[in-house]
C-alpha cells in the first residue's frame, strides 16, 4: 500500500518526471489508500487513466477510458492453485474457416492490456509501435 501511495505522489504536478498515465486492473485506489484527497488529486492531473474493471467504481469514474473485464465464469480455462481448482466449462462459440481466423480473428480479439497500452501510446504521442 505505501509503494502505490509513493507512486500516487509521481502523478502530481511538479515532480521532476510525473507519471502521465496509468492502467489500473481491478483495483480501486480511491477506496483503498489512506489519503484520497490526494489520490483524487492524482488521477485528475494523469493525461490518460485507463481502468479494466468489473464495475463502475469511483476510481473508475474518474478514468478516461473503462474497458469491462471477463470474470473467471466468463473464461474458458481453469484456475486456482493446488488446493482450490475451479474448472470453467464453456465452449468457444465462434468457428472460422482457417483462412478467416488469421485475418479476423486475431484483430477483433486483441488483449485489454494491448488495446490499453495502445490507447496510452496514442495518447502521450507516441502512436502504435
Amino acid at each position: 500500500m505505501l509503494m502505490l501511495l509513493l507512486c500516487i505522489e509521481l502523478f502530481l504536478p511538479g515532480e521532476l518526471y510525473p507519471a502521465r498515465a496509468m492502467i489500473g486492473i481491478a483495483s480501486n485506489p480511491l477506496a483503498t489508500q489512506a489519503n484520497v484527497k490526494l489520490v483524487c488529486k492524482a488521477l485528475k492531473a494523469l493525461d490518460l487513466y485507463v481502468v479494466l474493471e468489473y464495475w463502475l467504481t469511483p476510481s473508475a469514474e474518474l478514468a478516461d477510458y473503462v474497458l469491462p473485464v471477463a470474470s473467471w465464469l466468463e473464461r474458458p480455462f481453469c484456475y486456482g492453485d493446488l488446493e482450490h481448482l475451479i474448472l470453467s466449462l464453456l465452449e468457444k462459440k465462434l468457428y472460422f474457416p482457417h483462412s478467416l481466423e488469421n485475418t479476423i480473428v486475431k484483430q477483433i480479439t486483441k488483449s485489454f492490456v494491448e488495446l490499453a497500452l495502445d490507447l496510452v501510446k496514442k495518447r502521450i504521442g507516441l502512436g502504435k509501435i
